[in-house]
């Protein structure tokens, strides 16, 4: 776990040069998030040496998330068929099934030692916001050695990222934990505020505002589900930070560039809905018309940028999960698959009546990263996918019974 919260750094010093002069792997890590996809499957490499029985885990699913599993695994076979570049569906479809696995082997590591478990996830919590801030502050500091008057095209070559908005990627799951840390009554709470108002203020210097829609809806899921969410003192705590990470991003200079600075962005974009939305909704709007076109089993994964004309060649998904795995696997797969995630969701509410506080926490940062798929990639991308599903696993694979069983009968269709 402490690898995983690593992560930003370690993609940093991947990623430390301007593109053109970057190495095959490091352009595959720079549009693929190979190094993520790696870990993934050292994850299931140590969860087999540790007596991961895949088929036996599949054979203890309940009927209905068996049978929504099987259809969703065929349209990831059948889909790639009707791919105008089948190629890059096939490996699409690879790629997801190795997040199937990796859901697999941490839903079996979790069970096999849940006080392990417990300190892992602990020691993630607790790294990834510091490792995370520490990232955006050598990305900052990058930004101010090439020069902020420079004319460096910041937004498509920025150190460390394929793009200056997938800054918000890299910051929406630490800011998520900080926001569930504030909620606290602990010593922590001070440091998970500081922390908190350090990677927000980051995040909006870079520009990037999808990780702060999701915030509020964490924050509102937090109110209704969790008391701790509803006391005086975590609104006064997250309006302060809020408020002191957009005071902080502004007061910093930043380059004179659209891409920079997201509290403006949000207030010129006010007025124009278009502008708004990064023009996500003309997205949106052909993601639609061409699920209709083959609206069976899709167009096949990373096709979008191919097939639809408002991507200009350059848009790789819809910035929306639903329509994108609907595109790509139709109403079949993308159903299948949106059913899934929504019984696994479901099941983690259910436990939030006993949940302890890191189980708490997981939900919370899970229904954060749900809401930033809503109005954005991150579905798309091996990190924020594996983070997203590791929070929904958590709960799940923590939750009283037999601990050395793997079994998902408890919540029928998960």
């Amino acid at each position: 776990m402490l690898v995983f919260a690593a992560h930003p750094l370690l993609r940093l010093a991947l990623l430390a040069e301007p593109p053109g002069e970057m190495s095959v792997f490091q352009l595959a890590e720079r549009f693929l998030w190979v190094s993520f996809w790696i870990l993934e499957v050292g994850t299931f490499l140590v969860a087999n040496r540790s007596g991961l029985d895949v088929p036996r885990f599949l054979r203890e699913i309940a009927p209905g998330g068996k049978a929504l599993l099987l259809i969703w695994l065929a349209a990831l076979a059948i889909s790639p068929i009707f791919a105008a570049y089948p190629s890059q569906a096939i490996r699409n479809s690879l790629e997801w099934c190795v997040h199937g696995l990796f859901v697999a082997s941490a839903w079996h590591l979790f069970r096999r030692d849940k006080e392990k478990a417990r300190c892992a996830f602990g020691l993630f919590a607790d790294y990834l916001p510091r490792f995370t801030a520490l990232t955006g502050v050598l990305v900052l500091l990058s930004v101010y050695s090439i020069g902020l008057e420079s004319d460096y095209i910041f937004g498509y070559e920025i150190y460390g990222f394929a793009h200056i908005r997938h800054t918000g990627y890299i910051f929406a799951p630490a800011m998520a934990l900080g926001l569930y840390r504030m909620a606290g009554r602990n010593r922590q709470t001070r440091e998970a505020m500081l922390l908190f108002v350090l990677n927000a203020a980051l995040c909006l210097w870079f520009g990037s505002r999808g990780p702060f829609l999701a915030l509020i809806c964490a924050a509102i899921a937090g109110y209704i589900l969790f008391p701790e969410f509803r006391s005086p003192a975590f609104a006064l705590r997250f309006g302060l930070a809020s408020a002191m990470a957009a005071a902080l991003s502004i007061l910093v200079p930043s380059p004179q560039s659209g891409f920079f600075n997201a509290v403006l962005r949000f207030w010129h974009g006010s007025a124009d809905p278009q502008e708004f939305s990064s023009g996500r909704t003309e997205l949106w709007k052909d993601a639609m018309h061409f699920i209709w076109e083959r609206p069976f089993f899709g167009h096949g994964g990373s096709q979008f940028q191919h097939v639809s004309p408002a991507t200009n060649g350059m848009f790789r998904h819809p910035h929306d999960f639903p329509l994108q795995v609907l595109f790509d696997w139709g109403i079949v797969g993308g159903g299948a698959f949106l059913a899934l995630v929504a019984a696994l969701l479901w099941a983690c509410l259910k436990q939030r009546g006993t949940a302890p506080p890191q189980m708490r926490m997981s939900i919370i940062a899970a229904f954060c990263m749900l809401g930033f798929a809503l109005i954005d990639g991150i579905m798309f991308y091996p990190y924020t996918v594996a983070l997203t599903l590791l929070f929904l696993v958590y709960p799940l694979a923590m939750r009283s019974g037999n601990a050395g069983k793997d079994t998902l009968q408890a919540h029928p269709g998960t």
